[in-house]
């Protein structure tokens, strides 16, 4: 843009006569020619600084919700705002500035990119299914989550009126009216109390969106009365005029329309996994009653002077919890080990022997090496106290992070129903589980045939056995892993497997 600039000005000069200066007449048109000359700066000055203004304008206010977020990132709003943000905010900023000013911005935007992990549109959605998976699992009206309160609980971030828009999009894409309209209804409301005044396109958007729920979900008075408004405020919507004509046929004949809406139907035990994960349901007093906690030394001489702390969580099958089975200094070693090779959690696949990825499990994990560091030598000296199992027959240990939204649908820990290459050690006969963090909110274990969860608690294990002494898989511990509502979860898990076990814990003389 410059160089046209100076180009136009280079020709200006260059079509006046040579001897201007010689002549009044010549001065004054070169006069002219310089007032020409200083409106065309002063346009472009003024275009700038509305630019620069604007800039500025939405810089400042981006630059203040950066500020809450650093306060606090622990809840799923924040997590969502600030993917939103980066990922759709700071991208429409470039728009603010012409083509001349924005290079250099958008250079250093490229590198940045280039050199950081960034945003894809698959980490708002995650977020989002985060968001929605919290509100269902429990039981959390759209407001509520909204408003920031969760469980009763009051928390400083909330959703903005764009970050329910975004919210209903991603329910939309994905044909989840229900959620669309409930989340653009929210949109919509506070887009009216904001003062911030938002697009008039995004609010338009808005009201096609609900509208177009509305009649997906039966509701056709709902979709023709929001169209009627959607067309009051925009008249020149080109979809609302044959909309409010369909809508009103279709009443008239009295017929229901035709749902696009994927029906998911819920497994049982998935209605059980959210009930227990949300407390609605929980072992009788029968079964609780006979629960215990004792000091234990399992005859081993150290154990005397210093027993562990034991509890009973159920008794058949056995599941126990085990107090302050890890130190501080260890749970830092853990971390610190796991950290640079976190990468997305996988599931076992009976076709790929080194697992594959799946929705059914959000989080991040890593393998750590019995031989990785001398201080894991003590760790595994103390499960084999807890287990009387031989953990150096046990996998790698397995450090797992869960953020936001992080969760593991139930399933077997037991290897039988993946085939023979998954087998080669024998099956993961028990596995011990190490909460390495307190968390806020959700992230318990949950068994859901026995109605029975484990809340969190750092420093603290779980020990059950996946297989009955002759070996076949204990369907009984059908578990997973409650979605982390506020905070984060870390956990580290041994498996033991059965080849060199047969002395440690030998099959029953009976079935």
């Amino acid at each position: 843009m410059k160089l046209t600039l100076l180009w136009n000005l280079m020709m200006l000069f260059c079509s006046a006569s040579t001897d201007l200066y010689s002549s009044v007449v010549g001065l004054e048109k070169l006069l002219q020619t310089e007032s020409s000359i200083i409106q065309i700066y002063q346009s472009f000055m003024s275009k700038t600084e509305q630019q620069i203004a604007e800039l500025k304008r939405q810089i400042e206010k981006l630059e203040k919700e950066h500020e809450k977020t650093t306060r606090y990132l622990s809840d799923p709003f924040s997590s969502f705002h600030l993917v939103r943000r980066i990922l759709i905010e700071w991208s429409s900023v470039e728009n603010v500035l012409s083509d001349s000013l924005i290079q250099e911005v958008k250079s250093k935007m490229t590198e940045l990119k280039s050199s950081t992990d960034f945003p894809s549109e698959q980490d708002l959605t995650g977020s989002s299914d985060a968001i929605n998976l919290i509100s269902d699992t429990y039981n959390i009206e759209i407001t509520s989550l909204a408003n920031g309160i969760i469980n009763g609980i009051q928390y400083p971030s909330q959703l903005s009126a764009n970050d329910c828009y975004a919210m209903g999009v991603q329910s939309y894409i994905k044909n989840d009216f229900y959620r669309a309209y409930s989340w653009m209804d929210e949109a919509l409301e506070r887009f009216c109390k904001e003062r911030n005044p938002a697009n008039p396109d995004i609010i338009e958007t808005s009201l096609g969106i609900k509208a177009y729920s509305a009649y997906q979900l039966g509701d056709l008075t709902g979709a023709l009365n929001i169209t009627i408004e959607l067309l009051k405020y925009y008249p020149n919507n080109t979809h609302a005029p044959g909309n409010i004509e369909y809508y009103t046929y279709m009443l008239n004949r009295k017929e229901v329309p035709k749902t696009e809406e994927k029906i998911l139907t819920t497994p049982y035990w998935e209605m059980m996994h959210r009930d227990i994960c949300r407390k609605a349901i929980s072992p009788s007093v029968k079964i609780t009653s006979q629960l215990k906690c004792r000091y234990v030394h399992n005859d081993i001489p150290f154990l005397r002077l210093a027993p562990m702390k034991e509890e009973d969580v159920f008794l058949n099958p056995k599941i126990i919890l085990f107090k302050e089975a890890l130190y501080d200094s260890e749970i830092e070693l853990l971390k610190e080990l796991a950290i640079p090779k976190l990468h997305s959690a996988l599931v076992v696949n009976p076709k790929d022997e080194g697992g594959t990825f799946s929705n059914s499990r959000i989080g991040h994990m890593s393998w750590i090496n019995h031989n990785e560091h001398p201080m894991l030598r003590t760790i595994l000296l103390r499960a084999e106290h807890m287990t009387k199992l031989d953990p150096y027959r046990a996998e790698d240990l397995q450090v797992v992070n869960y953020a936001i939204g992080g969760h593991y649908k139930p399933h077997l820990d037991s290897l039988q129903d993946y085939g023979m290459p998954h087998m080669k050690d024998g099956d993961r006969i028990a596995t011990l589980l190490y909460y390495l963090n307190d968390v806020d909110q959700g992230g318990a274990t949950v068994f859901t045939k026995l109605n029975t969860g484990v809340w969190p608690e750092k420093g603290s294990a779980i020990l059950w056995y996946n297989t009955l002494p002759d070996n076949r898989k204990d369907e009984r511990t059908f578990h997973g892993a409650c979605p982390v509502v506020v905070g984060t979860k870390w956990i580290c898990t041994i498996w033991f497997r059965a080849k060199g076990q047969e002395f440690r814990r030998p099959c029953e003389l009976k079935q």
